[in-house]
């Protein structure tokens, strides 16, 4: 039950980063956006 654990924790943190990420992509994007007016 311990290896499952892990498992969760370890899928859940990486959903997490890929959601950081595409946040991130998605403000860089309205700054470029507002820098190019």
């Amino acid at each position: 039950m311990a290896i499952l654990m892990d498992l969760y924790k370890f899928l859940y943190t990486l959903g997490l980063a890929k959601l950081w990420i595409l946040k991130v992509k998605f403000y860089f994007k309205i700054l470029i956006l507002v820098m190019d007016c």
